[in-house]
């Protein structure tokens, strides 16, 4: 006889906490539409709970991820403050919502724990900033104050106001579809309209590191 398989039992969340997890993810793609990276790559997003994750955006692998260690130091700069924004903005936004269950962690010992409360899962949103951090960090600048620029930044970012626009839109989009396609004609028209993060003179000089 073959092994019986259990079902595994995912309890419902509430109202404010499905809306938590609805603004965590909607901040991911927001962060993607506000930098331009890697827009086509989104398979789906979803509020629809599995055994590892109360919601997802999936994607496809990050090229530029993968490949920013053989970058020169300002381009991987440039891709890799883009890469820090966009797995930090759904902690981001998860907070503003509602600071009680979801909190950016503000500094390296912050997202040192927070890494080991998910088991040292490499795939983590913190796991693959702080590797991001390790990269692109020069001796001026070390990792773990990278780190915390860019924490500061991405909640700088959500505050913008065409970003949280974004973000409220398609959470709420969420909230009554639960998944929606990377391929959806809708979400790619509104990402495409977001303005770019080289449109705000004082992002475009983060994205230029000082010499």
């Amino acid at each position: 006889m073959g092994k019986v398989k259990r079902k595994i039992e995912i309890p419902k969340l509430p109202p404010q906490a499905l809306r938590t997890v609805a603004h965590h993810e909607a901040g991911h793609v927001a962060a993607r539409a506000f930098t331009k990276l890697e827009i086509r790559h989104i398979r789906e997003v979803s509020i629809v709970a599995n055994a590892r994750t109360w919601g997802r955006e999936s994607a496809e692998r990050s090229i530029t991820f993968m490949t920013l260690h053989l970058q020169p130091k300002d381009l991987a700069w440039q891709e890799g403050l883009k890469l820090l924004l966009c797995e930090l903005a759904g902690s981001a936004a998860g907070e503003k919502i509602d600071p009680i269950r979801e909190s950016l962690p503000n500094d390296w010992r912050e997202v040192s724990v927070a890494i080991e409360v998910y088991n040292n899962d490499k795939g983590s949103d913190y796991a693959r900033a702080v590797r991001v951090c390790e990269i692109i960090a020069r001796p001026e600048m070390p990792a773990h104050i990278v780190y915390e620029h860019a924490v500061k930044w991405t909640r700088e970012m959500i505050e913008i106001p065409a970003v949280w626009a974004f973000i409220e839109s398609l959470a709420e989009r969420l909230l009554k579809e639960r998944i929606i396609s990377g391929e959806d004609p809708r979400l790619l028209s509104e990402m495409g309209a977001l303005p770019p993060i080289w449109e705000y003179p004082e992002w475009e000089r983060r994205l230029m590191p000082k010499q």
